[in-house]
């Protein structure tokens, strides 16, 4: 396979820049590099070819892509709870119900919090 041959002798260009295309979110390179170890080793066997390998990656990350479409579909077709604030009413049609969710539990411990005077001296107040 002549684009196959010409990938690897090129992979000094592509290899070290693989996957920083993508947002992971709180994923430090460890655990990006330990996740898509994980997922190649569904794909990878010690007696496969490159070609049975190209092929089993291939269905591999269409099922990815399903997948992501699937959430994708779920994520438009789900409305957000959103506790009547505006602010969350605007990001319930923006973000991802994952996304929503995380900012929803932020904002419901920023409005239950409890904010009181430590310290009181003429113009100065110490809060805890």
């Amino acid at each position: 396979n002549i684009w196959l041959q010409k990938l690897y002798e090129d992979k000094e260009k592509w290899a070290l820049a693989y996957g920083r295309q993508y947002f992971c979110a709180d994923m430090i390179n460890t655990q990006r590099a330990e996740s898509m170890h994980a997922t190649l080793n569904k794909c990878l066997y010690s007696c496969s070819t490159i070609f049975r390998f190209m092929k089993l990656y291939e269905v591999f990350v269409d099922g990815l892509r399903q997948s992501e479409l699937q959430e994708d579909v779920k994520g438009f077709n789900t409305r957000a709870v959103n506790l009547g604030m505006k602010m969350l009413i605007r990001a319930g049609d923006l973000y991802t119900s994952v996304a929503f969710e995380w900012l929803k539990k932020e904002v419901i411990e920023v409005m239950n919090c409890n904010i009181e005077v430590d310290m009181q001296e003429l113009d100065m107040h110490k809060y805890h």
